[in-house]
């Protein structure tokens, strides 16, 4: 009786781990095709990735000996990618669009959207942006995308500045960020996915 008691259990619990067990597989497949394709792109540029990293829909890498920065970001059904040669570029900033939202007798800061936005050190070319986290299509609470765009904020401009050193230029700001919303000292994280789906 103890023994088929047991057995039921066992199968029930192998019942409910499953589908966390396949998710886990999943995405673990998913992650090593997103990455792929970030080294494909930087073969296809005679390029070799030395540095880089993965979150969600976003993949970031780095040829520190080239220059060379590659970014792909999965957006719906698409994958979006970029490759920018850093010595073309003058600087990099950070560029948080949030707002301030009052929410059950609280204030609390809601990201919209968080980019990295190069200016390229031709006056003539535009902007180039590279889109981390958008509200409208992304998961709906806001993860790790801040901690990953900073991180990298600094890493570029680090390389930045070496360019420039080798140039002669001036120095550039490793933390140069821009927050298109409220100011730091109202920041309160918020985990709620009303809030952070922008109610």
């Amino acid at each position: 009786m103890e023994s088929g008691t047991t057995i039921i259990g066992l199968i029930l619990l192998l019942i409910m781990v499953s589908p966390f067990i396949l998710l886990s597989k999943k995405k673990s497949k998913g992650g090593k095709q997103f990455l792929s394709i970030l080294f494909d792109l930087a073969k296809k540029n005679n390029s070799k990735i030395s540095e880089h990293e993965l979150l969600n829909n976003v993949a970031v890498g780095m040829d520190r000996d080239a220059h060379q920065l590659y970014f792909i970001r999965k957006k719906e059904n698409n994958n979006i990618v970029n490759n920018i040669d850093l010595s073309e570029i003058q600087k990099c900033r950070l560029v948080n669009t949030s707002r301030k939202v009052n929410y059950k007798g609280g204030s609390y800061i809601v990201v919209d959207q968080l980019e990295l936005a190069f200016t390229c050190t031709d006056k003539n070319k535009p902007e180039i942006i590279f889109e981390f986290y958008n509200s409208e299509y992304d998961s709906l609470t806001f993860n790790e995308e801040l901690q990953l765009a900073s991180k990298w904020l600094k890493i570029i401009n680090t390389e930045l500045a070496q360019i420039i050193q080798k140039r002669g230029g001036p120095k550039v700001n490793s933390s140069s960020s821009r927050n298109l919303g409220t100011s730091a000292d109202e920041k309160k994280r918020v985990n709620s996915p009303q809030l952070a789906a922008g109610i």
